[in-house]
């Protein structure tokens, strides 16, 4: 094992700090040409975590996060110190919401006590207020949406 400590207070493991992208190399690791990483590793029912800050008080000590919670097998992404992108273990993806309703749930807001039908909820955009989806291109080009099954592609559209 190598570690190499610079004047900055960078370190490289098996690697040399300064050889690498300045805003980013506080700390390196590196496996010769191999395939490499870094593990953090918990127990069955802990999390694992990286925090990002720009301060050491109030929410400046964690205003970015990526956490790994073993318990329920969730992934958290997080900026401006709040969960913004969870994924639950069974795939489903949450923006703005920590219990997706479908495979992606855009959550602006709350709609009240409804949850998404299971047969349609592939994509799930909620608000607390106006809601919907933008499609936007050049003046030259149009925008739609097809509908479509095993034996015609564009059975409808809008």
């Amino acid at each position: 094992m190598r570690i190499e400590m610079s004047a900055a207070g960078r370190v490289g493991i098996g690697a040399t700090p300064s050889d690498y992208w300045g805003t980013a190399n506080g700390l390196v690791v590196r496996e010769g040409d191999n395939s490499t990483g870094i593990t953090i590793a918990t127990s069955t029912s802990n999390t694992g975590q990286i925090y990002f800050a720009d301060g050491t008080s109030g929410d400046a000590r964690y205003r970015g996060w990526i956490t790994y919670a073993h318990g329920t097998d969730t992934m958290s992404l997080a900026t401006a110190a709040s969960t913004k992108v969870t994924i639950l273990s069974g795939g489903n993806v949450g923006i703005g919401t920590t219990s997706p309703d479908g495979n992606l749930h855009v959550h602006s807001g709350t709609a009240g006590s409804v949850t998404a039908s299971g047969d349609k909820d592939e994509l799930v955009v909620e608000s607390a207020g106006h809601g919907g989806i933008s499609t936007l291109t050049p003046d030259a080009s149009e925008s739609g949406m097809f509908f479509g099954h095993v034996s015609d592609n564009r059975a409808g559209e809008i």
